[in-house]
């Protein structure tokens, strides 16, 4: 239950404008103008949106940030706060501007950055686990 929580956190935080103009500030002006035509594309014409942009964006995505597995959580059966352990002490909020400036984190935390990141292009994405 506290995973979820946790994750849950992750995800409300993804909505943070500042994070998402960091995230896109990072990002190659030519996959954004591609992206920008794609979906304007698509409004104006109803057709199919074109995602060829898709691929690039996800090479970049994964060319900057890597996996760092999750720090080793305490195994005694003594009183823990979970949260705080698991978010290593800090907001979310803070917790995913240093996966930008680190350009690492966990799992949870890439998905989280990539859904800030498509969030901040105008697409419509969540995290399902």
């Amino acid at each position: 239950m506290t995973c979820l929580c946790i994750k849950e956190c992750l995800l409300c935080d993804v909505m943070s404008f500042t994070l998402q103009a960091r995230l896109l500030s990072m990002v190659d002006s030519c996959i954004i103008g591609r992206v920008e035509e794609g979906t304007r594309v698509a409004s104006t014409t109803g057709q199919a949106q074109d995602v060829s942009w898709l691929t690039p964006l996800l090479q970049w995505f994964h060319s900057t940030f890597a996996y760092e597995p999750p720090a080793e959580l305490p195994t005694s059966n003594s009183v823990v706060d979970w949260p705080a352990v698991q978010l290593g002490g800090v907001s979310v909020t803070q917790q995913l501007e240093q996966c930008v400036d680190k350009r690492r984190g966990d799992a949870d935390q890439l998905g989280a950055l990539l859904v800030a990141l498509l969030r901040a292009l105008g697409l419509l994405t969540r995290t399902v686990w």
